[in-house]
């Protein structure tokens, strides 16, 4: 699974989600901004993308809409400022993604 991670949020950046994330098999890219993250998205089928609710060029919920409009559809965390949010709606949103994948392998 290719998961796409935008933003130098603290709450990630100490290592601690990225790494849960990657235990599990997950390859995750990285970019810093939403100009960044969009680029990525026009390069890459990613699975998922997880990315900060304060980028440094734009709000990360306008980097979302941004992809919306492109139509890159791909699920969507936005990280606020706590760990524990952020792990469970990680593990919430990954069950649904390895589902939604699970079920188009079946088809």
């Amino acid at each position: 699974m290719l998961v796409l991670r935008v933003g130098g949020s603290n709450v990630s950046r100490g290592g601690d989600d990225l790494s849960v994330l990657r235990s599990r098999g997950l390859t995750i890219e990285e970019a810093q901004t939403g100009r960044d993250g969009l680029a990525f998205l026009r390069s890459y089928d990613f699975d998922l993308m997880i990315v900060d609710a304060h980028l440094h060029d734009m709000p990360g919920h306008e980097m979302i809409r941004q992809a919306r409009t492109a139509r890159f559809d791909v699920p969507a965390v936005v990280v606020a400022d706590t760990a524990t949010a952020l792990r469970r709606d990680l593990v919430t949103v990954l069950a649904q993604v390895e589902k939604k994948k699970s079920e188009a392998g079946a088809a």
